[in-house]
């Protein structure tokens, strides 16, 4: 429906669509691990120039999110620079190389199979690469998403980046569980001395081949991501801040109509207006200045107590922002995503792909719930407790589940 007073829903819609599919890779590029971490365990258990050992394999299982934090970091200079759009570009880049990496980490450079410490360095890197793409996609596709929609509903678009993100896992979960099929997850063996080894009578499919598919079925999403990204526009405030008025004003047209778009556009050059004169105020005067304003709290304080108060307000608020990302990314959804293999059904193939889709299934209906304000965090703190406890119980009762399924526990 294209109306010249209301804009086309088809449009704003569609160019939605394409940055929630940042989401989606988020979502994907997390959780694609869960089911490729125990073949990975084996293949470099296999090297003979270094013990592999479950600290190096945390490290691995978790260096993406290394990634994350570089991403998260960089992702506002980028947006800025390069503008939205472009930084989600980039973001799809850095995804398909690192599923194309993790898939063949050995190209150019080392011997196909043949795993050694050099090799395991690189896949780590290309793991972190995929990482700062969902840095990015993270912080970017929602202010993309945001700056796009009309303001009746642009908290609902903007939740549907939240729905993808937990939808990438859930796709994942069962894109891993078909590429198992009938193949079993290698049997991991450790000695009297806590050395870890894989059994000979492991499913060597897994070993070398089933994780390589895993990782490397990420890049048909992301190359998708990266052409549609090519069909959709700048957004208007991006647009507005690089003095592109008539360009901002024609996508608003498109998106909100003729009779609202001259509003929108007077607001969002207001504000920016509004930015940048804050920016002007808040540069140094002169070379070593400090930059700090002197407002009347602090009118009596020397140079270098208002320096130290500064250094104090900005050190209270990065502890804040730091203990809520850990808080976030330590909680019992990334645990479960990442190490859902460790806790379900282990003794056979198709257990693990069942409990992570199952867990996948719980995510995608609790984010289907949109409450507001501190409800959201009651909601997700007793949603992780309820998904704890009953996937603790299920383990700690696995021996009833493999009798009524009729399976013998190795």
């Amino acid at each position: 429906m294209n109306d010249a007073n209301n804009g086309s829903k088809l449009y704003l819609y569609s160019i939605t669509t394409v940055a929630i599919l940042g989401g989606l890779l988020f979502g994907y590029d997390t959780a694609v691990i869960s089911g490729a971490e125990k073949g990975l365990e084996a293949f470099f258990l296999m090297a003979t120039d270094f013990q592999y050992d479950k600290v190096m394999h945390g490290i691995t299982s978790s260096s993406a999110l290394i990634g994350c934090v570089i991403g998260g970091a960089l992702s506002g200079f980028f947006a800025s620079r390069l503008g939205r759009r472009n930084s989600l570009r980039l973001a799809s880049v850095l995804f398909f190389l690192s599923a194309l990496g993790s898939y063949y980490p050995e190209f150019l450079f080392f011997n196909y199979g043949e795993p050694n410490m050099e090799l395991l360095i690189a896949f780590n890197l290309y793991r972190v690469l995929g990482g700062i793409g969902v840095g990015l996609a993270s912080a970017v596709c929602p202010m993309y998403i945001a700056e796009i929609a009309p303001s009746n509903i642009r908290g609902t678009l903007v939740s549907c980046n939240q729905f993808a993100i937990i939808f990438g896992m859930l796709v994942v979960y069962f894109v891993n569980f078909l590429i198992m099929g009938d193949h079993t997850n290698p049997i991991i063996d450790k000695s009297a001395e806590g050395i870890l080894s894989v059994n000979a009578a492991s499913d060597m499919w897994s070993v070398q081949t089933g994780w390589r598919y895993m990782f490397g079925s990420e890049a048909f999403p992301a190359a998708l991501f990266g052409f549609l990204l090519f069909f959709v526009p700048k957004t208007p405030r991006y647009l507005v801040l690089v003095h592109q008025d008539e360009k901002a004003y024609s996508i608003l047209e498109k998106v909100n109509g003729a009779n609202k778009a001259k509003e929108i556009l007077a607001e969002i050059k207001a504000t920016s207006k509004e930015k940048t004169e804050k920016e002007q105020r808040s540069k140094p005067i002169g070379r070593g200045h400090l930059l700090c304003l002197v407002n009347r709290r602090h009118a009596g304080l020397t140079r270098r107590e208002l320096a130290v108060e500064r250094l104090r307000r900005l050190h209270h608020h990065a502890v804040g922002l730091v203990h809520l990302h850990v808080l976030h990314d330590a909680g019992p959804c990334n645990v479960v995503a990442l190490h859902i293999g460790e806790v379900g059904l282990q003794s056979h193939a198709w257990g693990d792909g069942v409990t992570a889709v199952v867990d996948g299934h719980h995510n995608h209906q609790s984010t289907a719930v949109f409450l507001r304000s501190h409800s959201i965090l009651i909601a997700q703190v007793l949603g992780h407790a309820e998904r704890v406890f009953v996937l603790d119980v299920a383990n700690h009762d696995k021996h009833r589940l493999y009798a009524t399924f009729h399976l013998e526990p190795t």
